[in-house]
């Protein structure tokens, strides 16, 4: 189902593009940044972007993400990435320029550690792994610096499942929304 939602996307995004000149040269375009979530994690970012005409491109994101977690009690640290592929649609009509709403949909894998002093014995610490997929709507604005240089500051809003399993032998479903500020800075070419 997913593959057939993107292949409509694509073929949609082909057609509103087609016998349309490119108001700008570039049709690709790379930034680096970083997310920040609101527990105060910060996930350094790559994406590339390709126009498939001047209001639509695809692409993909690549990100780390390190967490840590202490509420008094119970502390938690993690480690993982993730990637998703993206369909931007720009406002403006030219390409990298200006307002944008995106959606993508990924998979993220992360490895966890824990440690609960007021639990039993037998669950006061452990390590597991989380591995999930994900889906997400950004809504950001490209500010060019120069012809080939942007800002890109953003918010991302996102929903993920996965299944998580533990040390102990537990294993659990996980479903959870998140948001995040994410600012980047890019080049086209």
């Amino acid at each position: 189902m997913i593959a057939r939602i993107a292949a409509s996307l694509l073929s949609v995004s082909l057609l509103a593009g087609a016998g349309q000149a490119a108001a700008q040269s570039s049709r690709s375009a790379i930034s680096v940044g970083a997310g920040i979530h609101p527990l105060g994690s910060i996930a350094p970012v790559v994406q590339y972007e390709y126009l498939l005409n001047d209001m639509v491109s695809i692409g993909g994101k690549f990100l780390k993400l390190k967490y840590t977690y202490d509420d008094g009690q119970y502390h938690e640290t993690g480690d993982g990435s993730g990637g998703e592929i993206l369909v931007h649609v720009y406002f403006q009509n030219q390409g990298f320029k200006g307002p944008y709403v995106a959606a993508g949909i990924g998979r993220f894998n992360i490895d966890w550690e824990w440690r609960d002093p007021s639990a039993a014995p037998a669950f006061r610490a452990g390590n597991g792994k989380t591995s999930g997929a994900e889906v997400s709507a950004t809504f950001g604005w490209k500010i060019p610096l120069s012809k080939n240089i942007f800002l890109d500051p953003a918010i991302t809003l996102g929903n993920f499942f996965g299944s998580a399993k533990d040390s102990t032998g537990s294993k659990e479903s996980q479903l959870g929304f998140y948001g995040a500020a994410m600012f980047k800075v890019g080049f086209n070419f």
